[in-house]
């Protein structure tokens, strides 16, 4: 069983927050709780299909230490 890498740079947001989940033990359900969204929005925001609002960012960057910046210029 690999590790899954650390996603690199340039990889899309959605797969950076999924990643973040996934190391996290953070679930669709518990994604919506987090960004204060329905588990259904958060679910598509992990598949890509809805992009993150500043508000999002801000959450995220506050739960898991991370600066905003990784999450523009994508």
């Amino acid at each position: 069983d690999k590790a899954d890498p650390e996603p690199k740079e340039e990889n899309p947001t959605h797969e950076i927050l999924r990643y973040l989940c996934e190391k996290n033990g953070i679930s669709g359900a518990g994604l919506g709780r987090l960004l204060e969204v329905d588990r259904t929005l958060a679910t598509r925001i992990l598949r890509g299909e809805r992009t993150l609002t500043v508000s999002h960012i801000q959450k995220i960057c506050k739960r898991f230490k991370l600066f905003a910046e990784r999450f523009f210029d994508r």
